[in-house]
């Protein structure tokens, strides 16, 4: 049967399993009787976003379904098809279905024909003069996509909002095409609506937190021309503070001719109190366990104050902060902290207690950094040698948040950097400890397919080795490190222990693969090692791990399983195998 579907403007997406051939895809499923084919497509990932699209992974046909039922589940799926063409560009594209029923294996076929692309030739904006700048240069010269040709209108409207139109809208677009140059022509139809100013704001819904912490994220002054991004930024705010678990901005005003913006705010608190649990695993360090407790409104004005403990076979540590938010401005905080930590692994013994103040500082939704003074009084014990070190420090870090998610990222580019200066008061000498993390996440097949790397660069500068204590030092390997090798084995070692570095290089590569709903996969290769001096001489092995690893995503972060197998081996040294378990992606 030959069942031809005709055009439809609209998008689709969509995630599966497959295998690619040339020109075209096939997908055997065992013990199922049908096998899908998608032909008439040269392009391999838009032939692999087609079949993600059909229904037959996910319910596989049955040898003795009525023939006709097959037909309307699978003309559904050609229209889906259709829709997705469509969205990238090619206009005439038609998608036809044949199901060709044979004894051992049956074929269901989707044929694509008509796959000219056109290409955007001119924009034009009726209703509205002065357009945002470079936002025609969006769609002129690039492929005609309906998707493309929606986000461009949205932009068209969220700049009429950014100008004191708060009720502008496109009232309508169309596509005009020419079929003999295979250009298309754009056309929007704008309707702008009454200009408006900011006004006062009301807030309904507080019980515990003062009104004042609302007033105080109000980025706005009554008579300032509407901008919709003030609108959201103050939303954007209140939402990140923690406090509430619902935050609705409307117009308070419902009459739009009065020409003033007044804002109502619709706020739910949330509990102020919080218990959080939390489990990890590593071969080389065994179980750990993490309890925390937080209260997130301690005097009225968001003040929290967090405890957290940590414990594990070689490891307890314990930290209790007490955030100030606000402090001094708006876009800053400060912290009041108190920590300590006892630690045991085959490179030392050590004991410290720590005292802390940290400012962290918002220059943007990207840039944000901290700064601050701290005392650190330690024990260390390394090769039975003890030594106590009595320190002062003032760490400085710079964060650039340009990825789309912080335990699950797909897309974007992200860097930490800082340098920490350190003064031992007992032996009156001081030394320097920096590192940068930069990490890029690409996404291949939408967040389907996600390529992502990182590479971390650190230094100590100033002292010798021997007078870093044993814990400051940089080491290499573990699950955040390089997996496959147990944790802090690789860089220098005397007596057969590892001894740290004054300087780090590590590099990581994952390809992550969300094939199925709340499943995914990973494969991954990290590098590097520790080395003596505070510029790598790479004198020590740069020592290789590879593996595999499982994904469950959860609404708090994936869980994630990963066995690393080591490339390079050391013999007495290294594990056949090291694998992980923990909350959150490896970076």
């Amino acid at each position: 049967m030959k069942i031809p579907i005709h055009p439809n403007l609209a998008a689709a997406a969509g995630a599966g399993w497959f295998l690619l051939a040339s020109g075209c895809i096939t997908m055997p499923w065992t013990p199922a009787p049908y096998r899908l084919e998608i032909v008439g497509i040269e392009d391999k990932e838009v032939t692999a976003a087609l079949a993600a699209l059909t229904d037959l992974p996910a319910r596989p046909a049955k040898p003795d379904q009525d023939p006709r039922r097959l037909e309307r589940r699978y003309r559904a799926d050609a229209a889906k098809l259709q829709r997705y063409l469509e969205a990238q560009g090619l206009a005439r594209a038609e998608v036809s279905l044949d199901i060709e029923q044979k004894r051992k294996q049956s074929v269901i076929r989707f044929t694509v024909s008509g796959t000219n692309v056109y290409t955007v030739r001119s924009v034009k904006v009726t209703g509205w003069d002065v357009l945002p700048e470079q936002w025609t240069h969006q769609l002129v010269g690039q492929p005609l996509s309906y998707a493309r040709i929606d986000e461009a209108g949205r932009r068209l409207v969220r700049a009429l909002q950014n100008q004191g139109y708060p009720s502008a809208a496109v009232e309508h677009k169309t596509v005009g095409l020419d079929h003999e140059t295979q250009e298309a022509e754009v056309r929007y139809s704008v309707q702008a609506g009454a200009p408006a100013v900011m006004g006062s704001w009301q807030v309904d819904g507080l019980k515990r937190v003062d009104p004042r912490f609302v007033e105080r994220r109000v980025p706005w002054v009554p008579g300032d021309v509407y901008q919709r991004s003030l609108v959201d930024q103050f939303s954007r705010q209140l939402s990140e503070s923690g406090l509430f678990s619902y935050v609705g901005v409307s117009r308070a005003d419902e009459d739009a001719r009065t020409g003033v913006y007044d804002v109502a705010v619709h706020l739910k608190e949330r509990r102020r109190r919080t218990i959080g649990v939390g489990a990890a695993y590593q071969s080389d360090t065994g179980p750990e366990a993490r309890l925390q407790w937080q209260h997130r409104n301690l005097f009225g004005m968001g003040q929290k104050f967090e405890l957290d403990a940590k414990y594990a076979e070689d490891l307890w540590l314990g930290l209790a902060v007490l955030t100030l938010p606000d402090w001094l401005r708006g876009d800053q905080d400060l912290n009041l902290g108190v920590k300590a930590s006892e630690e045991s692994t085959d490179a030392y013994l050590v004991r410290y207690g720590k005292v802390f103040l940290t400012v962290q500082h918002r220059w943007s939704e990207s840039w944000s950094g901290t700064f601050g003074p701290a005392l650190r009084e330690s024990v260390s014990e390394q090769l039975d040698a003890d030594e106590a070190y009595l320190q002062v420090s003032f760490p400085v870090t710079l964060f650039w948040n340009g990825r789309d998610d912080v335990l699950n990222p797909t897309r974007g580019f992200g860097v930490a950097g800082g340098i920490e200066p350190f003064y031992d008061l007992e032996e009156q000498f001081g030394f320097f400890k920096s590192m940068v993390t930069p990490a890029v996440y690409l996404p291949l097949a939408g967040e389907t397919l996600v390529l992502s790397s990182r590479l971390t660069l650190g230094s100590i500068s100033g002292v010798s080795l021997d007078g870093i204590p044993p814990d400051l030092r940089f080491y290499a390997g573990g699950g955040q490190s390089i997996r496959g090798y147990q944790y802090q084995s690789v860089g220098p070692r005397e007596e057969g222990r590892p001894v740290g570095g004054k300087s780090l290089v590590e590099a990581s590569v994952e390809l992550r693969w969300r094939f199925w709903r709340n499943l995914g996969t990973v494969v991954f290769l990290d590098g590097g090692s520790a080395y003596e001096p505070e510029i790598s001489d790479f004198r020590e092995s740069f020592q290789w791990g590879t593996g595999l690893g499982f994904r469950y995503f959860t609404g708090v972060g994936p869980v994630r399983i990963d066995v690393g197998l080591p490339l390079n081996p050391r013999d007495g040294i290294d594990n056949d195998y090291e694998f992980y378990i923990s909350i959150g992606q490896a970076f």
